[in-house]
């Protein structure tokens, strides 16, 4: 058993040490690291799922260099493990586990990915466990360095390069963005700690300088997050990277930012609840855009790697509409949703792996009939397309239940239709193309929808059954996760407490141990809510298996009004910084005549 005490600061460390000792003499050897790598994960994994239970009633401190509290003033820096970090730890390290089990036997291995990807991790732990605002920033900051410098490994790619400089200039300047918003909530509130801040803040007047800041820190945690307009150089980025850092940017990197405007709601903003009430319905707004936009996009794509990564930024935005509720349940089943749809999508990027391995593109037009070459790995897309429409009792399922009954609960049941109309279609996607791996239908080049793409440095004449392994098992995961004993009411126990931290504030002060609130109930399981995800499944596979059927006849009609949208996606960095730029000043126009008038 490990010392709560202790746990919170294991979770980061354990990860940057073993980055550091697989680099050493005598144990830098491929197969020495791969056993310290995935052990490491896995031990980290452990550590966070026995550390659950314990911190859904009461969050676990540890203070970095003992400056313990003193007369109710947090003077330290704190690492706080509650329900949802927790879990969201352990739900990295397993993900990390699964990637680098799959980098062991892949010929994608590179020398420095172990070191970087277990960097990854710690920095993903570091940042949701993080008790204030600029430690917080050097964990974002560490993971985004790792992210640049593991797409920059690609020198042979010709669009790594460019994807590389994308996403450093585009994620740099979330960071500073943040990092000032977080240096102006510091000079207001005179500390940078969490929950300090949210009390002192409430004797702040509310105006300009309130508003700039929580534009600032709120608006970079969207920019690196991925949230639309800010996701160009996240889709590039998982279009051309390693295929299980692929995967792991699009089930962790994107809800890093989530989690983090979560926590800044929640805790900064907690006594200011016309400022709270402002950044939830952006929130819900850029949502409701980030799911239907990217949706509808997912389908347009003729790059499997570029669909899923279109497809992440849409499931990003239906998990985004559950925060937004800000109610316990809506927030449980938004956490539920992030795993599931963890599990899948790093399962599918694998896949995508094997498929470029064996024939060598992942462009549409390269893999039109040649099923039969890879045929796991075309079962395994087959039963990743109804996975990605939530079908029972998938953990995508029971999160997107949950959802929908959090907004109908707020008013927003229309809504819903907005979260089940992008799951469809991010299903219809990737059925699309596995009808076309099939059937073998010719598909007309698409001037929109080109990547640079190149050949793998060894291709693969036969499938090893332990490359498919892991994409199978994390499928599996995915489809029975929410079956697991204990975890929808952990899961709602850790919803009620993220948005009632009262045993969060007195942990992080010192303070007697304060009662934990009474959890959510999620109750997916039943008839009405089994048939609506069974019926909105079939509706995206049909939807994509039509598509297949008469998308050569009717293609210059149906992309006609969304070419525009298409041609958006330039992939050139200017453009990109344009939307950011103007993004952030429409964001602050609102906050300003927000708490103006």
């Amino acid at each position: 058993m490990v010392d709560p005490a202790i746990a919170p600061a294991l979770l980061v460390v354990l990860p940057l040490l073993a980055a550091a000792v697989v680099r050493l003499p005598g144990v830098a050897t491929r197969t020495a690291g791969d056993v310290i790598g995935v052990g490491t994960s896995l031990a980290v994994a452990g550590i966070a799922i026995r550390l659950l239970p314990d911190v859904l009633e009461s969050p676990a401190v540890h203070v970095i260099g003992g400056w313990e509290p003193r007369d109710g003033l947090a003077i330290g820096i704190p690492l706080v493990a509650d329900g949802m970090a927790v879990g969201f730890v352990a739900l990295s390290a397993l993900l990390v586990s699964a990637a680098l089990a799959y980098l062991a036997v892949s010929p994608e291995r590179r020398p420095a990915t172990l070191v970087l990807t277990l960097l990854l991790l710690g920095a993903a732990g570091g940042f949701v466990l993080a008790g204030d605002l600029l430690s917080m920033f050097v964990f974002l900051e560490l993971f985004g360095v790792t992210v640049y410098a593991i797409t920059a490994g690609k020198v042979e790619e010709p669009a790594a390069l460019p994807a590389t400089i994308n996403i450093a200039v585009v994620s740099t300047t979330g960071a500073v963005l943040f990092l000032m918003g977080a240096g102006l909530l510091y000079r207001l509130a005179g500390t940078p700690n969490l929950v300090q801040a949210g009390q002192r803040l409430a004797e702040v007047e509310t105006g300009p300088a309130l508003a700039v800041a929580v534009v600032l820190a709120v608006g970079g945690l969207a920019v690196k997050s991925g949230l639309v307009p800010f996701h160009f150089a996240h889709v590039d980025l998982d279009t051309v990277n390693w295929s299980p850092h692929a995967g792991l940017f699009g089930a962790l990197m994107l809800p890093l930012g989530l989690f983090g405007i979560g926590r800044v709601a929640v805790l900064v903003l907690a006594e200011l609840p016309e400022v709270q009430e402002t950044v939830r319905v952006a929130l819900l707004v850029v949502s409701v855009l980030t799911a239907l936009v990217a949706g509808v996009l997912s389908l347009l794509q003729d790059h499997l790697r570029r669909l899923l990564a279109f497809s992440s930024v849409a499931h990003l935005g239906i998990a985004g509409l559950g925060l937004a509720t800000l109610d316990p349940k809506g927030v449980a089943a938004a956490g539920l949703y992030v795993a599931g749809h963890g599990l899948v999508k790093v399962a599918l990027f694998l896949t995508a792996g094997v498929v470029l391995h064996r024939l060598g593109t992942l462009h549409l037009g390269g893999l039109v009939g040649r099923g039969r070459e890879v045929v796991v790995a075309t079962v395994l897309l087959a039963v990743g397309a109804p996975l990605l429409a939530g079908v029972p009792p998938s953990g995508l399922f029971v999160g997107k239940t949950g959802i929908s009954e959090a907004l109908e609960a707020a008013g927003l049941s229309a809504l819903s239709w907005v979260m089940y109309l992008a799951a469809a279609l991010t299903a219809a996607a990737l059925a699309r193309f596995v009808a076309h791996l099939v059937r073998g239908r010719p598909v007309p080049d698409d001037d929109l929808g080109r990547v640079l793409e190149h050949q793998p440095d060894r291709r693969l004449s036969t499938t090893p059954r332990t490359l498919v392994a892991v994409p199978a098992g994390l499928l599996l995961a995915g489809l029975g996760v929410a079956l697991l004993p204990g975890l929808l009411p952990g899961a709602g126990q850790a919803g009620a407490s993220f948005l009632q931290p009262a045993g969060y504030e007195a942990a992080v002060l010192g303070a007697p141990a304060a009662p934990a609130p009474e959890a959510a109930e999620l109750e997916p399981f039943k008839v009405d809510a089994v048939l609506e995800g069974l019926g909105i499944t079939a509706a995206g596979l049909v939807l994509g298996l039509a598509v297949a059927r008469w998308w050569r006849r009717e293609r210059r009609l149906a992309t006609a009004p969304l070419r525009g949208l298409r041609r958006a996606h330039t992939g050139l960095v200017n453009d990109q910084m344009t939307w950011v730029s103007v993004a952030m000043a429409v964001w602050c126009a609102v906050v300003l005549a927000r708490l103006s008038g």
